[in-house]
């Protein structure tokens, strides 16, 4: 602590995900000094979204996070030193600035178990007299239509996750919520009412936040930007394959032939917009039953007491899955040969200005990408050097 006075509160905005997180936190980070100029609201940190930082910051086990298993990152002891820096550059820049508020936003904070909840609650009340959090509810077909996406994306199956449905999971992840920061700091309010606003979602979440009107509310409503764009159903089912055939992690590690820059060439392939099955969207809706009756006895809120599963869509001939497959494949092999041309460039200029110590990553991460690929000479020496 740089000092003992505290600032008045924290705003925890903890998901749900999929309900314009990254439009909301991009459009905030825009004009977070506005923010702070005008309103004494901190948006902390140097990235939009709060979930990477916070995430491993207060997780029991980091290593677990997307962002540390995407970046290799699974030394346990590093990632705990990394988690108290992190709470002290958090702190620092707390004090250093003075703000009234601190505004985080961190979809990723609703997958945190209660007891790391509460290390959360801990910290946030050692420098703020207050501290809320909210959530943002989603019709739970459109919502686990658009996670079955982005764990897609993140190296999973459509057919595990057709097994094992990825639901909201609203009362679990509430209840841990309403256990570690009390009933009377939890607030959810939802998603579809929000982007009927006339400012859209982003302006329904500064309504929330208490910013109801000036320049500065104008200038984050018109920074509004959905970025996350949906995968056609053809490139959804195309990434499965690879996920499938070439997975992306192996004992929490990346996989091998997976150069992992496979996504924007897929999320290119044009289509139908991605669908569940009518058999899966029904099992959505019955299985979430239990979560749309205890929002409604929690909270008060009805919006999906009359929610039905969409009618199922026109007969439309699709590719066999041996064709499906074959693409996959074909598509990563030739976006793996460019990434290990690129690696190897890389390391020739590496080797050129003497910096063998970091030629060895770009080989390890060669023979991973294509581990029958000979090694030029000067990486083969690299790999035979003592770490």
């Amino acid at each position: 602590m740089l000092n003992d006075k505290k600032i008045k509160r924290v705003i925890l905005h903890a998901g749900l995900p999929k309900t314009a997180t990254t439009s909301i936190q991009n459009a905030c980070f825009a004009q977070k000094q506005a923010l702070l100029d005008h309103h004494g609201i901190l948006y902390p940190g140097q990235e939009p979204n709060h979930t990477n930082a916070l995430c491993t910051a207060f997780l029991t086990d980091p290593r677990t996070h997307i962002s540390n298993m995407m970046a290799g990152q699974n030394d346990l002891d590093s990632l705990l030193e990394k988690a108290a820096d992190i709470r002290a550059a958090l702190v620092h820049e707390i004090h250093a600035t003075a703000p009234e508020t601190v505004l985080f936003s961190a979809e990723g904070m609703s997958n945190l178990a209660a007891p790391e909840l509460e290390k959360f609650r801990d910290w946030a009340l050692s420098f703020a007299e207050e501290l809320s959090v909210f959530y943002i509810l989603r019709n739970p077909i459109s919502y686990t239509t658009s996670v079955i996406q982005q764990h897609l994306k993140g190296g999973d199956v459509l057919e595990h996750m057709f097994k094992k449905l990825p639901l909201p999971n609203i009362k679990g992840r509430l209840t841990g919520s309403i256990r570690a920061f009390g009933r009377e700091n939890v607030a959810a309010y939802v998603f579809e009412e929000l982007v009927s606003n006339e400012g859209g979602v982003v302006a329904g979440f500064l309504d929330i936040v208490g910013l109801r009107d000036g320049t500065t509310r104008d200038a984050i409503v018109s920074q509004q930007n959905f970025d996350n764009q949906s995968l056609s159903h053809e490139a959804a089912l195309i990434l499965s394959s690879l996920n499938r055939q070439r997975p992306a992690f192996v004992n929490g590690r990346l996989g091998p032939y997976r150069a992992m820059n496979e996504l924007p060439t897929i999320s290119a392939i044009r289509g139908d917009k991605f669908r569940l099955p009518p058999d899966v969207a029904a099992r959505v809706l019955d299985e979430s039953r239990p979560d749309i009756d205890w929002v409604r006895e929690t909270f008060g809120i009805n919006a999906y007491d009359d929610l039905q599963p969409p009618p199922p869509p026109k007969d439309r001939e699709m590719l066999p899955e041996a064709t499906i497959d074959s693409i996959a494949v074909t598509m990563s092999n030739l976006l793996n040969d460019r990434q290990v041309n690129a690696l190897v460039n890389r390391a020739r200029v590496l080797h050129r200005d003497g910096r063998m110590d970091e030629v060895r990553p770009l080989a390890e991460n060669v023979l991973r990408i294509r581990p029958n690929r000979p090694l030029p000479e000067f990486m083969a020496k690299a790999m035979e050097t003592p770490r």
